[in-house]
Formats: structure tokens, C-alpha cells, sequence
């Protein structure tokens, strides 16, 4: 009873200082410099402060008192050609206000309020499948332009999906899905040409020419550079380049003196092989470090006579890739040939485990294995299945959205710790973009990210 009455003689006491500091170094400020402006007959800017005369009117006033105090600490207020209150008067009063914000927040209960379901933007998406799957994936030429609030393309409140998103989205998942695995059939190869002479490809200054074209399968394709006129007879070769999207892919020495094939029509060709990724590129082939061509005027540059230069580029393919595809690597974590239904559910639980970043039950991994089995009913290979079931991951919403879930979704009043695995997400897209790399989701699996010394 004694330490009862303790307590409460404590309390009493610090809410009657609370009051006289509030009565000494605000009630002064608020009377002099700020009701003549703002009471109840003149509300300048719609604020009546005779109504914050007291300190029970800070929690309840709290937005209110926030802007106040703004005011106060920018000097805004009392206006221009008011008197002012000294400098020692304002940091009291901020200081006094300060003190029993802090009171309110320390006596108030916890409320987080609720985490939305935060869905990809095209950024998070194009890593997040560049990290899955070693797939180059550019969201920002595919999908509609994200929704932002506040200049961030990121708050998951704003993101919505769209009926032409959410198509965008199945439509990704198969050619992403197909990308990664290879597991369908190539077609048979064709030959695409841009040439001068058909006044499809760009000539950028006398040394290089450009072409945008659409490589339809990440395969291997090969290059044909033409290559008309010659220079003399003693002329030294030169080196020839090959640049996708700005990047030189490729670079071999061309011969530039004549060949004594054709002395009316001199002509050329260089060939190579290179793997291609899917999507639209624009490249370029020319001459590097090409000092001869500095030497002659315009007409005197495309001349046959007096220079070897190009005019050809031509795509023919696609071909088998030579070695195992990177993403492939990341898919088959077992040989589904040899390895038999425990090897393919085992890839499947792998693929949605990394996907959906956080551990998958059983129940998830029989639905996605009956993809597997949907598409060997339909007299496609086992690599074909798994194809399928990697298509369904991608449009699931444990793939396109980052879920927090609350063991007590019915109860707001209910406050919790976000889960060790959901932390690993928070953090790697907080820091990175993308989805958790394997250290950081073992760590949340584990539940030892929480640990200080982890963290």
C-alpha cells in the first residue's frame, strides 16, 4: 500500500510540474505573440489558438501543436513587424511542448498499423528475376509505367495491377519461363538482312553502321558483316567491332587490300558465331582505331575504289547454345532425367522456395507439381512440366508481392514482430532492390536475423 501511494504521489507530482512549466514557458508565448492574431474573433489562417491554452489540449491537438511548433522554431511566426519573443522564451517553449509529446508517445500503446501488400515495381521485378533466374528481363519496355506517391515508385498503398498488367505479367512468365529453362524446341533458322541497299540499317558517321532487330530466342546466331570496296594493294588490316546496346560483344581483324576475287565489284564478308539474348537490341559493327579513313573526304570514304567499308549486317539463326545456360544452372537443381519424380519436386520446392522467398509447404509444392504432370499429359518432356510449373510461380501473388502476415489478422489491436524471413526481404529490398540472396534467407529461415550481432 505504501509503494502505492508512492506511485501515485509521483504521478501527481509530475503532472502538477508538467503544468506549471506549460503555465511558465508556453501559456506566456501562446497569450502574447499568438492569440491576438488567432482567437476566436480573428482566426487568422483558420487557427483559433485560445483553444491550446491549457496542456490537456496537446494530445488531442497533437497535428495542431506540431505545426506550432514548426512555426515557433522557423521564426515564421510571430510575422514580420510583430515583436518577436527571445530566443531563450522559444527554445523553453519548444522545449516544454517537446517534453509532453514525449509523456504521450512513451504512455500510448503500440499501433504499427497494418503492412499493405507490397507488389514489385518494374525495377524490383527486372532483379528480382535477373537474381531467380539469370534472365535479363527489362520490365521498364514491357510493363505499364508504375504508380508513385510522394516521388517514390515504390509504396505499396499506391502500386495497383491493372487488367492490362496483370496480362503483361502471364504473358512475361512464359517467355521468362522458356528463357530460363530452353526446354522448347528451336525453330528452324532464317536469315534476317539490314543493308544499305534496302535502307534499313543506319550509317553513324563513315566507319560504323547500326540496326535495331529483334532476337526472338536466347540462342546462338550467326553474324555476317558486308564489307564492299578494298583499299591498296599493301593496305594493313583493321580491327572490326560488334556492339549490342552500347557494349562491344566481339572483335576479329578484317582484311582491307583487295582479294583479287572481283575487280569489278569488290566485296567482303566477315563471319563469327555469337549467343544472343532475347528481347530487342539495337548493334552496331565498325572499324576501331581505323586511321586510313581519316585520310579521305566524304565521297573518297565510300568509294570502292579508294575504301573497304560496311554495309551489311545479317542475323541467321537460331542455333543450340554450346554449354549449359546460366539459368538453366539456377533451375535444375538435379537431373529430372535420371532423378525421377523426387528430383523434379525437388527442383519445383527449390524454384518456389527462392521465388516466393520464405519456406514452402507441402501443400504449395503438390500444386505446382501438378503443372509438371499437366504438361506430360499433354505429351510435353519433363523439362516442358517443370517449364510450367515456373510459369505459374511467376504470375503467383507470393512471387509479385512481398506479404507480411499477422497471426492475429482479425484482432487490430493485436501487435506483433515481423517474422525473421520477412525482415531478410524488407532488407534486401530495401537495400538492393531484389530478392534476399541465399545467406540472408537461410539467416531469416533459421529465425537468427532478429540476433543484434547478426543483424
Amino acid at each position: 500500500m505504501r509503494l502505492l501511494l508512492l506511485v501515485f504521489f509521483a504521478l501527481a507530482l509530475s503532472a502538477n510540474a508538467a503544468d506549471t512549466s506549460f503555465d511558465t514557458a508556453v501559456k506566456p508565448v501562446l497569450t502574447k505573440s499568438c492569440v491576438p492574431c488567432h482567437n476566436d474573433r480573428m482566426a487568422s489562417g483558420s487557427l483559433n489558438i485560445q483553444q491550446y491554452n491549457t496542456l490537456s489540449s496537446i494530445e488531442p491537438g497533437r497535428d495542431q501543436w506540431e505545426t506550432i511548433v514548426q512555426k515557433l522554431r522557423t521564426g515564421e511566426m510571430p510575422p514580420k513587424g510583430l515583436p518577436k519573443p527571445s530566443l531563450d522564451t522559444v527554445n523553453a517553449f519548444i522545449a516544454t511542448v517537446k517534453q509532453e509529446f514525449e509523456r504521450i508517445d512513451r504512455s500510448t500503446p503500440a499501433d504499427p498499423g497494418r503492412v499493405t501488400a507490397r507488389r514489385l515495381n518494374r525495377v524490383e521485378y527486372s532483379n528480382t528475376i535477373r537474381d531467380l533466374l539469370a534472365v535479363d528481363f527489362r520490365a521498364e519496355k514491357d510493363f505499364p509505367t508504375d504508380d508513385s506517391g510522394h516521388g517514390f515508385d515504390n509504396i505499396g498503398d499506391v502500386l495497383t495491377i491493372s487488367p492490362v498488367l496483370m496480362e503483361k505479367y502471364l504473358t512475361a512468365a512464359e517467355r521468362i519461363a522458356s528463357r530460363a529453362l530452353g526446354a522448347d524446341p528451336l525453330p528452324k533458322p532464317v536469315e534476317i538482312a539490314y543493308e544499305s541497299k534496302n535502307k534499313n540499317i543506319r550509317r553513324i558517321g563513315r566507319g560504323l553502321v547500326e540496326a535495331t532487330h529483334r532476337v526472338d530466342f536466347d540462342a546462338e546466331y550467326q553474324l555476317i558483316i558486308g564489307l564492299p570496296g578494298e583499299r591498296a594493294k599493301d593496305a594493313a588490316p583493321v580491327k572490326l567491332g560488334f556492339w549490342m546496346d552500347g557494349k562491344l560483344i566481339h572483335t576479329q581483324m578484317a582484311e582491307t587490300k583487295p582479294s583479287g576475287l572481283n575487280y569489278f565489284n569488290p566485296y567482303s564478308e566477315e563471319t563469327f558465331k555469337l549467343y544472343l539474348p532475347e528481347g530487342d537490341h539495337v548493334f552496331r559493327a565498325g572499324f576501331i582505331d581505323d586511321d586510313f579513313v581519316k585520310t579521305l573526304n566524304e565521297k573518297e570514304a565510300f568509294s570502292d575504289k579508294k575504301n573497304k567499308f560496311l554495309n551489311m549486317i545479317k542475323f541467321i539463326g537460331p542455333y543450340p547454345a554450346k554449354g549449359e545456360k546460366a539459368s538453366r544452372k539456377k533451375v535444375l537443381v538435379c537431373d529430372p532425367k535420371t532423378g525421377g519424380a523426387p528430383c523434379v519436386e525437388k527442383i519445383v520446392a527449390s524454384m518456389a522456395r527462392r521465388a516466393y522467398r520464405r519456406p514452402v509447404t507441402k501443400p504449395e509444392v503438390a500444386g505446382l507439381m501438378n503443372f509438371v504432370r499437366m504438361g506430360q499429359a499433354d505429351g510435353q518432356s519433363v523439362e516442358q512440366g517443370i517449364q510450367l510449373a515456373l510459369q505459374a510461380i511467376l504470375v503467383s501473388p507470393h512471387f509479385l508481392f512481398r506479404i507480411e502476415r499477422s497471426p492475429n489478422p482479425n484482432d487490430p489491436t493485436k501487435v506483433h514482430r515481423i517474422s525473421d524471413v520477412e525482415l531478410a526481404s524488407r532488407l534486401s529490398y530495401f537495400l538492393w532492390s531484389s530478392m534476399p540472396d541465399e545467406p540472408l534467407q537461410v539467416l531469416g529461415e533459421t529465425n537468427r536475423l532478429h540476433e543484434p550481432s547478426v543483424l
